[in-house]
């Protein structure tokens, strides 16, 4: 807190920029209140993961909290491409990964793909769980976990994803 006190203008870490039309979707939700389920903006996805947070060799060491951005290119009906968003969350064991874009600039540049395909090296170990998909079905737990150094994998898709925005 100290910190944010002395330099208010300076992000400590690297991470999640909104744009205009998620701000807005935000504070659209904001003012809804508490009297109905708040849902990710749209084209939103969100997947769920199991993360071993202990350090191997290391008696009850390891972070509690992790997180991780990254970026995958989009194709537009035009040929271009734009960057959807990646974070990555983990809290203890639990490991969430959201993706979002700017769905006004999606619409707008008429997107072909929503979101990467996931590689198969990753598929039993990382599950869809928004949107909800008709006959998907109930997702066990706990996951295949991912080793604790192999948190860049998650983060990535091994590979699949780009590392940061340009």
């Amino acid at each position: 807190m100290a910190i944010r006190q002395r330099y208010p203008d300076t992000r400590l870490g690297e991470g999640y920029q909104p744009s205009r039309s998620k701000t807005g979707w935000l504070l659209a939700q904001f003012e809804q209140g508490p009297a109905r389920l708040v849902e990710p903006p749209p084209l939103s996805v969100v997947w769920l993961a199991c993360w071993d947070y202990l350090v191997p060799n290391a008696a009850n060491e390891g972070s509690m909290v992790s997180y991780a951005p990254s970026a995958a290119p989009l194709q537009a009906a035009d040929g271009g491409q734009f960057v959807g968003q990646f974070a990555t969350l983990a809290v203890g064991s639990t490991a969430f990964q959201v993706f979002t874009i700017d769905y006004v600039e999606a619409e707008a540049r008429r997107a072909t793909a929503q979101v990467p395909p996931l590689p198969d090296s990753l598929a039993r170990a990382i599950h869809c769980i928004w949107p909800q998909r008709p006959g998907a079905g109930d997702v066990s737990w706990p996951l295949p976990a991912f080793p604790n150094d192999s948190f860049d994998r998650l983060v990535h898709w091994d590979m699949a994803l780009r590392r940061g925005a340009d």
